[in-house]
């Protein structure tokens, strides 16, 4: 059994927050396993007793996930299974806070595929250093539609940088990924629907492929080295950022096509600090086209 299981308040319409983001911020929690809509007759038969605090409830016996169907109900576990061992908890919170409240009111819930290009490089470096951003991002979508004009966004991109020495042809390559969570709001009474969306976004690097970890600092970085020189530091494997963006939605026969221009700033660098020769830039500009099915 997992150590510190926590369960929400069982009493119909009540969401303790504060408690809930304590206890993913402090490590006690697995699994988000209950929603404020279940009734104390239904939490009778699914909740733990109190006397023992490490049982575990099973994702499929959650009435309200249960009703989903199991292309749904598998994004959402995956979700949060990604989000438990990329560290990412806060995602987690964020995810739920936003959308369990509202799956019952849900108009439309579609799945899809975004992909685009970065507009600005992603890395950047000076003196005898190179750096790239591939021109590529892409990843599934989910897209939850709600009343009074608004909606619930997930994506889940992946992103490519290479960094080296200019003297050197071999390339580093580094792997990321991002999960932005957004709010968005619908423009109506348009042919074609204007819309913008706001939210949070975290990103976590995966690996980096090409170079060796060759030194480790007290705060946990990692240098890492290629042909016997040290050409980057990983300061922060994740983190998270403010996300803005603005598009377009409209139908192409059975696919609902969505371009949009999309800006985050990062709170922290990944690679390198502002005096680095190589370091991460803060600001990420990006061209995205959603495709909804």
């Amino acid at each position: 059994m997992p150590k510190g299981f926590w369960v929400l308040d069982p009493k119909p319409k009540r969401f303790h927050v504060v408690e809930t983001a304590a206890a993913l911020f402090l490590g006690r929690g697995e699994y988000l396993t209950a929603f404020p809509s279940i009734d104390s007759a239904a939490c009778s038969k699914l909740c733990p007793d109190s006397r023992e605090p490490n049982s575990q409830i099973e994702f499929s016996r959650i009435p309200r996930l249960n009703n989903l169907s199991p292309d749904l109900r598998k994004m959402w576990i995956s979700l949060v299974r990604t989000a438990k061992v990329t560290n990412l908890r806060f995602a987690v919170v964020f995810m739920f806070l936003l959308l369990a409240p509202s799956l019952g009111q849900a108009q439309i819930v579609s799945f899809g595929l975004s992909a685009g290009t970065p507009l600005n490089h992603l890395l950047t470096a000076d003196n005898s250093q190179v750096a790239t951003t591939g021109w590529y991002t892409f990843g599934p979508a989910l897209r939850v539609r709600l009343p009074h004009g608004l909606g619930f966004d997930v994506d889940f991109l992946y992103k490519r940088l290479d960094f080296g020495f200019v003297s050197d042809p071999a390339r580093a390559v580094v792997h990321r990924l991002e999960l932005p969570l957004l709010l968005r709001y619908v423009f109506s009474g348009l042919p074609v629907r204007p819309w913008v969306h706001a939210g949070m976004s975290f990103n976590r690097v995966i690996a980096v492929d090409g170079a060796n970890v060759c030194a480790r600092g007290i705060f946990g970085e990692e240098f890492y080295c290629t042909g016997g020189k040290r050409v980057a530091e990983l300061r922060h494997r994740h983190t998270h950022g403010p996300v803005l963006g603005a598009g377009l939605d409209f139908g192409w026969g059975r696919v609902r096509l969505a371009p949009e221009l999309r800006v985050t700033r990062w709170v922290d660098r990944n690679f390198g600090t502002r005096e680095s020769s190589l370091r991460s830039n803060l600001t990420q500009v990006e061209l995205l086209l959603g495709f909804q099915f």
